[in-house]
């Protein structure tokens, strides 16, 4: 029988975030900018990749909720391994 990995919605984890937005996602403060790259530059917008660490799942949906507040596209979200951050 294959392993099955087990998520905890209450446990740290930590995500690959891809945005889109037409504002410079590298001046918000609430960014932290060290795990923060930018894929691609556009005429109407940037996007832009970010690793980072949540709490638990509210802290999760917290920060993709300030996302949406600066009215930026979530293009994807991807669960990841620590060591890839």
């Amino acid at each position: 029988m294959p392993n099955k990995a087990h998520y905890s919605f209450s446990s740290p984890g930590y995500y690959s975030l891809k945005v889109f937005g037409g504002l410079p996602l590298m001046n918000d403060q609430w960014i932290n900018t060290t795990n923060l790259k930018l894929l691609k530059k556009e005429g109407n917008g940037n996007t832009y990749l970010l690793k980072e660490a949540f709490k638990d799942q509210a802290h999760l949906i917290g920060f993709i909720q300030k996302l949406n507040d600066h009215h930026f596209t979530i293009v994807s979200i991807n669960k990841i391994e620590k060591s890839l951050i």
